[in-house]
């Protein structure tokens, strides 16, 4: 994979976000760039970017959020104000460009692995496009009250949208 980095996301690289997401998400609406600029913003050591020759071709983003809920699409965040429960995997996007390289699998466990470090204890997300099969290769399952925690978004992420979660083990100590 030459040419391949993975790094943090940052301001700069937003439009090209923009366009790796216009790219990706033809089933969901997708979100404006002053609201990624502010799930960036809210917590910038929870997303990443992978470049190819200069060119952001994926990207991930996660945040902390509140175990009994999933946060609204194309809303601003307030991280703050919520409790801090789960380690939420918001939006995973690789461009036409990115696909076959491995990408989507270093983002993850790049972000499963910071979820560790965090000492989060459990993972969530919304899979959405057909994506539930994807995110089970992970140890994602669908959570039982999945269709209830959706049923005032079904607009937003769509009918084949999916709540899924995973426990994150923790990291042995090292002495």
């Amino acid at each position: 994979m030459s040419g391949l980095v993975i790094r943090h996301m940052l301001q700069d690289d937003m439009q090209q976000v923009i366009r790796v997401q216009a790219d990706c998400y033809q089933n969901v609406e997708p979100e404006d760039l002053v609201v990624l600029e502010n799930k960036r913003s809210q917590s910038p050591g929870t997303c990443w970017v992978a470049e190819v020759d200069g060119s952001v071709v994926a990207y991930l983003i996660c945040h902390p959020w509140d175990k009994h809920g999933v946060p609204a699409l194309n809303a601003a965040l307030d991280i703050a104000s919520k409790p801090q429960d789960v380690f939420y995997l918001h939006d995973l996007a690789v461009s036409v460009r990115g696909r076959g390289r491995g990408i989507a699998d270093t983002l993850v466990n790049k972000a499963l692995q910071k979820a560790r470090s965090d000492a989060f204890q459990y993972a969530r997300l919304v899979a959405v496009q057909g994506a539930r099969s994807f995110w089970q290769r992970y140890g994602f399952a669908t959570e039982p009250q999945s269709a209830q925690v959706l049923q005032e978004k079904r607009d937003q992420y769509g009918d084949d949208a999916f709540v899924m979660g995973r426990v994150v083990e923790t990291l042995p100590e090292v002495y």
